[in-house]
Protein backbone atom coordinates (compact mmCIF):
# COMPACT_ATOMS: atom_id res chain seq x y z
CA UNK A 1 0.00 0.00 0.00
CA UNK A 2 0.74 3.63 -0.77
CA UNK A 3 1.94 6.01 2.08
CA UNK A 4 -0.64 8.42 1.99
CA UNK A 5 0.38 12.40 1.37
CA UNK A 6 0.47 14.84 4.32
CA UNK A 7 -1.71 17.00 1.81
CA UNK A 8 -4.06 14.10 0.81
CA UNK A 9 -4.31 13.17 4.42
CA UNK A 10 -5.20 16.58 5.59
CA UNK A 11 -7.80 16.93 2.78
CA UNK A 12 -9.43 14.05 4.08
CA UNK A 13 -9.89 14.88 7.87
CA UNK A 14 -11.29 18.33 6.74
CA UNK A 15 -13.58 16.89 4.69
CA UNK A 16 -14.30 14.43 7.51
CA UNK A 17 -14.91 18.00 9.20
CA UNK A 18 -17.22 19.53 6.79
CA UNK A 19 -14.25 22.74 6.84
CA UNK A 20 -16.04 24.13 4.00
CA UNK A 21 -19.24 24.23 5.79
CA UNK A 22 -19.08 25.69 8.85
CA UNK A 23 -22.19 27.19 9.82
CA UNK A 24 -20.91 29.77 13.01
CA UNK A 25 -17.36 31.10 11.54
CA UNK A 26 -19.51 33.57 8.75
CA UNK A 27 -21.80 35.12 11.35
CA UNK A 28 -18.22 36.88 12.96
CA UNK A 29 -16.47 37.38 10.49
CA UNK A 30 -16.05 38.27 7.05
CA UNK A 31 -13.75 37.12 3.96
CA UNK A 32 -11.78 39.98 4.01
CA UNK A 33 -11.04 39.64 8.27
CA UNK A 34 -7.58 37.59 9.27
CA UNK A 35 -6.51 36.50 12.54
CA UNK A 36 -2.92 36.77 13.78
CA UNK A 37 -2.22 33.36 15.52
CA UNK A 38 0.25 31.67 17.51
CA UNK A 39 0.89 27.96 18.07
CA UNK A 40 1.52 27.33 21.79
CA UNK A 41 3.06 24.29 23.44
CA UNK A 42 0.86 23.58 26.94
CA UNK A 43 2.82 20.80 28.22
CA UNK A 44 6.12 19.28 28.11
CA UNK A 45 7.57 17.24 25.19
CA UNK A 46 8.74 16.47 21.76
CA UNK A 47 7.38 18.34 18.71
CA UNK A 48 6.39 16.13 15.95
CA UNK A 49 4.37 17.50 12.84
CA UNK A 50 5.61 20.60 11.55
CA UNK A 51 4.79 19.00 8.22
CA UNK A 52 0.62 19.61 8.93
CA UNK A 53 1.54 22.90 10.37
CA UNK A 54 2.75 23.75 6.76
CA UNK A 55 0.81 21.88 4.28
CA UNK A 56 -2.91 22.34 5.61
CA UNK A 57 -2.66 25.78 4.20
CA UNK A 58 -1.98 25.27 0.78
CA UNK A 59 -5.23 22.25 0.99
CA UNK A 60 -7.53 24.76 2.46
CA UNK A 61 -6.45 27.54 -0.57
CA UNK A 62 -5.54 29.77 2.04
CA UNK A 63 -2.80 32.61 1.70
CA UNK A 64 -1.80 32.42 5.27
CA UNK A 65 1.67 33.55 6.01
CA UNK A 66 3.91 30.88 8.04
CA UNK A 67 6.84 31.19 10.72
CA UNK A 68 7.35 27.98 11.58
CA UNK A 69 9.71 28.16 14.78
CA UNK A 70 10.09 24.49 15.72
CA UNK A 71 11.58 21.28 13.78
CA UNK A 72 10.19 18.05 14.36
CA UNK A 73 11.99 16.50 17.42
CA UNK A 74 12.80 19.66 19.11
CA UNK A 75 11.43 19.66 23.20
CA UNK A 76 9.17 22.19 23.95
CA UNK A 77 8.04 23.32 27.40
CA UNK A 78 4.45 25.10 28.35
CA UNK A 79 4.44 28.52 27.32
CA UNK A 80 6.88 27.43 24.03
CA UNK A 81 5.67 28.95 20.63
CA UNK A 82 5.58 26.34 17.81
CA UNK A 83 4.70 28.42 15.01
CA UNK A 84 3.38 32.09 14.42
CA UNK A 85 1.06 32.87 10.76
CA UNK A 86 -1.19 35.03 9.64
CA UNK A 87 -3.78 34.26 7.59
CA UNK A 88 -7.96 34.57 6.54
CA UNK A 89 -10.05 34.28 9.60
CA UNK A 90 -12.47 31.67 8.00
CA UNK A 91 -10.01 29.58 6.94
CA UNK A 92 -8.24 29.72 10.18
CA UNK A 93 -10.88 28.61 12.09
CA UNK A 94 -11.60 25.35 9.54
CA UNK A 95 -8.36 24.28 9.88
CA UNK A 96 -7.76 24.62 13.33
CA UNK A 97 -8.31 21.40 15.11
CA UNK A 98 -7.84 19.16 12.20
CA UNK A 99 -4.10 20.58 12.87
CA UNK A 100 -4.22 20.45 16.77
CA UNK A 101 -5.34 16.57 16.05
CA UNK A 102 -2.59 15.78 14.02
CA UNK A 103 0.08 17.76 16.13
CA UNK A 104 -1.46 17.13 19.35
CA UNK A 105 -1.39 13.19 18.75
CA UNK A 106 2.10 12.77 17.14
CA UNK A 107 3.61 14.79 19.30
CA UNK A 108 2.27 12.45 22.29
CA UNK A 109 3.78 9.72 20.53
CA UNK A 110 7.10 11.52 20.00
CA UNK A 111 7.51 12.54 23.81
CA UNK A 112 6.22 8.87 25.10
CA UNK A 113 8.86 7.42 22.74
CA UNK A 114 11.61 9.84 24.16
CA UNK A 115 10.40 9.03 27.89
CA UNK A 116 10.84 4.92 27.36
CA UNK A 117 14.24 5.57 25.64
CA UNK A 118 15.76 8.22 28.13
CA UNK A 119 13.99 5.60 31.26
CA UNK A 120 15.82 2.03 29.25
CA UNK A 121 18.97 4.16 28.80
CA UNK A 122 20.64 1.48 27.04
CA UNK A 123 22.00 2.17 23.40
CA UNK A 124 22.59 -1.12 22.25
CA UNK A 125 18.77 -1.87 22.84
CA UNK A 126 16.31 -0.49 20.53
CA UNK A 127 12.83 1.07 21.56
CA UNK A 128 10.32 -0.43 18.82
CA UNK A 129 6.75 0.55 17.89
CA UNK A 130 4.14 -2.20 16.63
CA UNK A 131 1.54 -2.60 14.08
CA UNK A 132 -0.94 -1.12 16.94
CA UNK A 133 -1.49 2.06 15.14
CA UNK A 134 -4.61 4.17 14.48
CA UNK A 135 -6.26 3.34 11.22
CA UNK A 136 -4.66 5.23 8.18
CA UNK A 137 -2.56 7.20 10.60
CA UNK A 138 0.18 4.20 10.73
CA UNK A 139 2.75 5.91 8.18
CA UNK A 140 2.76 9.07 10.51
CA UNK A 141 2.85 7.69 14.13
CA UNK A 142 5.74 5.20 13.22
CA UNK A 143 7.21 8.80 11.83
CA UNK A 144 6.84 10.10 15.10
CA UNK A 145 8.41 7.23 17.04
CA UNK A 146 11.39 7.68 15.06
CA UNK A 147 11.07 11.36 16.04
CA UNK A 148 10.85 10.47 19.49
CA UNK A 149 14.47 8.17 19.12
CA UNK A 150 12.74 4.84 18.94
CA UNK A 151 12.81 2.57 15.60
CA UNK A 152 10.22 1.23 13.00
CA UNK A 153 9.65 -2.78 13.45
CA UNK A 154 7.61 -4.39 10.59
CA UNK A 155 5.30 -1.59 8.99
CA UNK A 156 2.57 -3.81 7.85
CA UNK A 157 2.06 -7.51 7.23
CA UNK A 158 4.40 -7.68 3.56
CA UNK A 159 7.15 -6.06 5.03
CA UNK A 160 8.89 -9.28 6.68
CA UNK A 161 7.80 -12.83 8.16
CA UNK A 162 6.44 -12.53 11.90
CA UNK A 163 5.02 -15.91 12.96
CA UNK A 164 2.77 -15.22 16.44
CA UNK A 165 1.32 -17.33 18.90
CA UNK A 166 -1.88 -17.22 16.24
CA UNK A 167 0.21 -19.34 13.89
CA UNK A 168 1.62 -21.46 16.22
CA UNK A 169 -1.68 -22.55 17.71
CA UNK A 170 -2.50 -25.40 15.17
CA UNK A 171 1.20 -27.35 15.65
CA UNK A 172 1.43 -26.36 19.76
CA UNK A 173 -1.84 -27.94 20.26
CA UNK A 174 -0.44 -31.00 18.94
CA UNK A 175 3.73 -30.24 20.57
CA UNK A 176 4.45 -31.30 16.95
CA UNK A 177 7.43 -29.23 17.73
CA UNK A 178 9.06 -30.32 14.91
CA UNK A 179 6.56 -29.06 12.44
CA UNK A 180 7.67 -25.64 13.66
CA UNK A 181 10.84 -25.93 12.47
CA UNK A 182 10.07 -27.39 9.22
CA UNK A 183 7.83 -24.24 8.58
CA UNK A 184 10.76 -21.79 9.67
CA UNK A 185 12.94 -23.94 7.38
CA UNK A 186 10.30 -23.90 4.32
CA UNK A 187 10.01 -20.13 4.83
CA UNK A 188 13.68 -19.48 5.17
CA UNK A 189 13.94 -21.32 1.09
CA UNK A 190 10.58 -19.86 0.12
CA UNK A 191 11.26 -16.59 0.84
CA UNK A 192 15.07 -15.61 1.64
CA UNK A 193 15.25 -12.01 1.19
CA UNK A 194 12.81 -11.48 4.08
CA UNK A 195 13.81 -11.80 7.74
CA UNK A 196 11.77 -14.45 10.00
CA UNK A 197 10.33 -13.29 13.21
CA UNK A 198 9.05 -15.68 15.74
CA UNK A 199 7.10 -15.20 18.72
CA UNK A 200 8.00 -17.29 21.43
CA UNK A 201 6.26 -17.43 25.34
CA UNK A 202 8.14 -20.02 26.97
CA UNK A 203 11.55 -21.79 28.23
CA UNK A 204 9.81 -25.12 27.44
CA UNK A 205 8.78 -23.48 23.75
CA UNK A 206 12.24 -22.23 23.18
CA UNK A 207 13.98 -25.47 24.37
CA UNK A 208 11.93 -27.83 22.26
CA UNK A 209 12.05 -26.01 18.44
CA UNK A 210 15.28 -25.68 16.53
CA UNK A 211 15.58 -21.54 15.35
CA UNK A 212 18.86 -21.81 13.81
CA UNK A 213 16.19 -19.99 10.57
CA UNK A 214 14.63 -17.43 12.80
CA UNK A 215 16.82 -14.24 12.44
CA UNK A 216 14.98 -12.68 15.73
CA UNK A 217 13.83 -14.35 18.34
CA UNK A 218 11.04 -12.41 20.38
CA UNK A 219 10.22 -13.67 24.12
CA UNK A 220 6.47 -12.65 24.84
CA UNK A 221 5.63 -11.83 28.10
CA UNK A 222 8.77 -13.72 29.99
CA UNK A 223 9.04 -13.23 33.43
CA UNK A 224 12.23 -11.07 34.03
CA UNK A 225 13.95 -13.62 36.00
CA UNK A 226 13.60 -16.10 33.11
CA UNK A 227 14.74 -13.56 30.47
CA UNK A 228 18.60 -14.36 31.27
CA UNK A 229 17.96 -18.17 31.02
CA UNK A 230 16.74 -18.20 27.85
CA UNK A 231 19.32 -15.97 26.48
CA UNK A 232 21.88 -18.22 27.45
CA UNK A 233 19.84 -21.24 26.13
CA UNK A 234 19.62 -19.24 22.81
CA UNK A 235 23.44 -18.18 22.53
CA UNK A 236 24.56 -21.93 23.84
CA UNK A 237 22.55 -23.15 20.29
CA UNK A 238 25.04 -20.93 18.33
CA UNK A 239 21.83 -19.07 17.13
CA UNK A 240 22.93 -16.02 15.40
CA UNK A 241 19.46 -14.26 15.62
CA UNK A 242 18.47 -10.95 17.58
CA UNK A 243 16.80 -11.22 20.90
CA UNK A 244 13.31 -9.12 21.40
CA UNK A 245 11.23 -8.83 23.85
CA UNK A 246 7.60 -8.29 23.91
CA UNK A 247 4.61 -7.91 25.97
CA UNK A 248 3.87 -5.84 29.12
CA UNK A 249 6.54 -3.87 29.16
CA UNK A 250 5.59 -0.46 31.08
CA UNK A 251 7.91 2.54 31.40
CA UNK A 252 8.29 3.14 35.45
CA UNK A 253 9.87 -0.94 35.22
CA UNK A 254 11.66 -0.99 31.73
CA UNK A 255 15.24 0.43 33.16
CA UNK A 256 15.19 -3.46 34.65
CA UNK A 257 15.97 -4.34 31.25
CA UNK A 258 18.85 -2.39 30.39
CA UNK A 259 21.69 -4.76 31.72
CA UNK A 260 20.31 -7.81 29.62
CA UNK A 261 22.37 -9.18 26.77
CA UNK A 262 19.46 -8.36 24.22
CA UNK A 263 19.09 -5.88 20.88
CA UNK A 264 15.09 -5.15 20.78
CA UNK A 265 12.28 -4.15 23.34
CA UNK A 266 8.88 -3.62 21.13
CA UNK A 267 6.04 -1.31 22.67
CA UNK A 268 2.34 -1.06 21.69
CA UNK A 269 1.93 1.78 23.95
CA UNK A 270 3.90 4.12 22.43
CA UNK A 271 0.64 4.19 19.48
CA UNK A 272 -1.93 2.87 21.17
CA UNK A 273 -2.71 4.12 24.55
CA UNK A 274 -0.54 7.82 24.05
CA UNK A 275 -1.74 11.00 25.64
CA UNK A 276 -1.76 13.71 23.26
CA UNK A 277 0.62 16.66 24.17
CA UNK A 278 -1.47 19.77 25.69
CA UNK A 279 -1.15 21.93 22.40
CA UNK A 280 -2.93 25.01 21.59
CA UNK A 281 -3.79 28.02 19.34
CA UNK A 282 -3.81 31.54 20.47
CA UNK A 283 -5.68 33.78 17.72
CA UNK A 284 -6.47 37.27 17.73
CA UNK A 285 -7.66 39.70 15.23
CA UNK A 286 -5.27 41.02 12.88
CA UNK A 287 -2.46 43.42 14.08
CA UNK A 288 0.68 45.04 13.80
CA UNK A 289 3.44 42.10 13.25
Amino acid sequence: MRKIPADEFLSIALDEDRASRDITTPFFYSDADKLDCEIIAKGHGIFCGAEFVSQIWPVLNAPVVIDLLLSDGTRVAHGDCIARFLGPARAVLAGERTLLNFIQRLSGISTLTQAYVNALNAPHIQILDTRKTTPLWRDFEKYAVRIGGGHSHRRDLSDMVLIKENHLAMLKNDQNWQGITDVLHRIKSAHPQFKIEIEIDSLDLLKAVDLRDADIIMLDNFALADILPAVDWIRAQAYEAEIELSGGIALETINQYAPLPIQRISVGALTHSVPALDISMIMTPEKSR
